[in-house]
C-alpha cells in the first residue's frame, strides 16, 4: 500500500541533493514522495523536483503529516512533528565510516531497502529548456566556498591544451584566471537549472569534487572528477559514466578521516599533485570510452 513519505534534505548542497535523487526515484515506485527542507543553494529543490517522482517540495514540512519520515545523509529529522514512523541514521559516526567505502547515494538507498524497495536508480537533475550553442568541454574550477582545499590549481594550464570550445561555470568567487579565447565564461550568469542545461549541451565535464560535477553526471554528460581531500568513493558520481583522477598523497581523504587536518591544510598538496598530463590522459580515455559506447 502506498504511503506518504517525507524525505528530509536539511541543508543539503547541490551534490548532496543529487545523491539523494536515487532514493527519491526508488521510493516513488511505490509511495507518494515529498521533499522537505531548505537547500543550501537557491534553486536546488527545483533541480530535483522531478514531476514523476516528487509530489511537492515543502520548505516548511511541519504543517504536513507523513506516514514515514526519512532523513538523507545530510538531512536530519530531529524532532520533526507529524511523522508516524521515522527512518534515521541512528549512529551518524557509523554512517560516516560506512560512507568512506560506500557511495553517499547507496547509503541513502538503505532507507528504501528498509521499506522493501530493492533498486539502484540513476541520479537525476532537471535542467531548464534554455538552449545553448554546445561546447566541447565544460569546466568547473570551483567548489563549495567552505571547501577551497578541494580546488585543483591547474585549470588554466589545462584549458590552454584542450582542443575545442570550453564553457566555464560556477561563481565569480571561483574565478582566479584570465581564460583564453577558446573559453566562454558563464560564472554567476545563470541560475542552477540554466546551468544544468548548459552542462547538458557540453561534450564532457571536468570538475573538482563539487555539486556541478554531480549535475553533469546525473545528466549523462561524460564527467571527470578531480579528487584529493575527499573520498571519490563516497563523493563520486553515482551510476553513470565518469572518470576519476586522484591526488597522490598519503594525507588524501583528510576531509572525512581528520576534519581538523582538512581545515588547517595550507598547501593543498594533494590537489597540486594531480598533473595536467594526468587529466589529459583521462580525457582521452573518456573520449575513447564514449566513442566505443556509441
Amino acid at each position: 500500500m502506498a504511503v506518504k513519505v517525507g524525505v528530509y534534505l536539511g541543508t543539503s548542497g547541490i551534490g548532496n541533493a543529487i545523491l539523494a535523487t536515487p532514493l527519491i526515484a526508488a521510493l516513488a515506485t511505490k509511495h507518494e514522495v515529498y521533499i522537505c527542507g531548505n537547500a543550501e543553494y537557491l534553486g536546488v529543490m527545483s533541480l530535483i523536483k522531478h514531476p514523476e517522482y516528487v509530489k511537492e517540495w515543502l520548505p516548511d514540512p511541519t504543517t504536513t503529516a507523513f506516514d514515514v519520515g526519512i532523513e538523507t545523509y545530510m538531512g536530519r529529522l530531529g524532532d520533526a512533528p507529524n511523522v508516524k514512523n521515522r527512518l534515521t541514521f541512528k549512529s551518524y559516526d557509523a554512517v560516516k565510516k560506512l560512507a568512506l567505502t560506500t557511495s553517499e547515494a547507496e547509503v541513502n538507498l538503505l532507507h528504501a531497502e528498509a521499506l522493501g524497495i530493492i533498486a539502484k536508480p540513476k541520479a537525476y537533475a532537471i535542467p531548464s529548456d534554455r538552449q545553448f550553442p554546445g561546447f566541447d568541454y565544460c569546466i568547473h574550477p570551483g567548489c563549495h566556498p567552505a571547501s577551497k582545499n578541494k580546488r585543483w590549481p591547474w585549470f588554466l594550464d589545462l584549458v590552454k591544451r584542450l582542443k575545442g570550445s570550453v564553457a566555464i561555470v560556477g561563481s565569480l568567487e571561483d574565478d582566479a584566471y584570465d581564460w583564453p579565447d577558446n573559453c566562454t565564461e558563464y560564472m554567476d550568469k545563470l541560475n542552477l537549472q540554466d546551468t544544468a542545461a548548459l552542462i547538458q549541451s557540453c561534450g564532457m565535464m571536468i570538475s573538482n569534487d563539487s555539486g556541478l560535477m554531480h549535475v553533469a553526471s546525473a545528466l549523462d554528460v561524460p564527467t571527470i572528477g578531480l579528487f584529493g581531500p575527499t573520498s571519490d568513493i563516497k563523493c563520486g558520481p553515482w551510476n553513470s559514466p565518469y572518470g576519476i583522477v586522484r591526488g597522490d598523497e598519503k594525507c588524501q581523504w583528510c576531509w572525512r578521516m581528520d576534519k581538523n587536518k582538512f581545515n588547517k591544510c595550507k598547501d593543498n598538496r594533494c590537489m597540486k599533485s594531480i598533473s595536467v598530463d594526468q587529466v589529459l590522459q583521462r580525457v582521452r580515455e573518456m573520449r575513447d570510452y564514449v566513442t566505443t559506447r556509441a
